[in-house]
């Protein structure tokens, strides 16, 4: 089933937990190690056809801008790895235009024209750091976070 869009989604539970922890404060370590969350890849039709659960999102959003950066610059795969192993995600080459997305801890996965995948990605960044100040509204305050946002929102923006 073809990509059609990506979700981040932070849980009440994270929000509370990082409003807690005095986030006009965090250093970019710890921006990209907590913010626990789900993300979803998912299809035309609306379902998900992969899922990683309780990934750090920051992290999880910069390496898939990195590793969709290798990519679209002409490697054949790139992958990166959750800090605790519960997710590697290899993104492999398959033609000029197509790819293929894969969880290997899982096994899921699902193949994507590159500029969907852009496309998915540039809005699903779009979305969530939005989203996230809105949430907690002292990280807008963060040096740290500000320069993520940027980090990200550059890849959203070529």
């Amino acid at each position: 089933m073809p990509l059609s869009s990506i979700r981040f989604f932070l849980p009440e539970s994270t929000i509370d937990l990082e409003n807690s922890r005095s986030p006009r404060q965090m250093e970019t370590h710890d921006l990209l190690q907590c913010f626990a969350g789900d993300v979803e890849f998912v299809a035309e039709d609306g379902k998900t056809i992969m899922r990683v659960v309780d990934a750090p999102i920051f992290r999880f959003a910069f390496d898939l801008a990195n590793a969709v950066n290798t990519i679209c610059a002409g490697e054949r795969s790139t992958s990166f790895v959750d800090f605790y192993g519960e997710f590697e995600i290899l993104m492999e080459r398959l033609t000029e235009e197509e790819m293929r997305v894969t969880n290997t801890a899982t096994g899921e996965g699902f193949l994507a024209c590159q500029a969907t995948l852009v496309h998915a990605l540039r809005e699903a960044i779009d979305i969530l750091c939005p989203d996230v100040e809105t949430r907690i509204p002292m990280l807008i305050a963060n040096i740290h976070y500000q320069s993520l946002r940027k980090s990200l929102t550059c890849f959203a923006a070529t």
